[in-house]
């Protein structure tokens, strides 16, 4: 029984590299053997620099867009609780402007029958 070595090959994980000598470069389980060519030195110098810059970009701004989370997040419970009391207001007014609608015509009825 022979061994197939290109059913093995589209079994086998495909893995990218990620040092700066090798960025992006794929590999069949062994790091030796690259799926990729070799990039040019060019592309070897900018990309590291440029995956340092996204990196050093987002240490910044995730701490104030955690913030502004924080921030949104008590304006929404206040909205919320502002948005509950209105509601039971709202209910309030309803039941006192329904009663007094109800007293009204009580008297008038008494009214009409003296």
């Amino acid at each position: 029984m022979g061994f197939n070595l290109i059913a093995f090959v589209e079994l086998s994980l495909w893995l990218t590299c990620w040092t700066d000598e090798n960025l992006g470069r794929r590999f069949h389980g062994c790091f030796r053997e690259q799926i990729d060519a070799e990039m040019c030195p060019r592309s070897m110098e900018v990309i590291p620099k440029l995956e340092r810059h996204i990196h050093n970009l987002e240490e910044l701004v995730l701490p104030m867009l955690i913030d502004e989370a924080e921030e949104l997040e008590v304006v929404a419970n206040r909205a919320r609780e502002r948005e509950e009391k209105l509601s039971l207001l709202l209910i309030m007014c309803w039941f006192l402007l329904h009663r007094s609608n109800l007293v009204s015509n009580e008297m008038k009825q008494q009214k009409k029958k003296l």
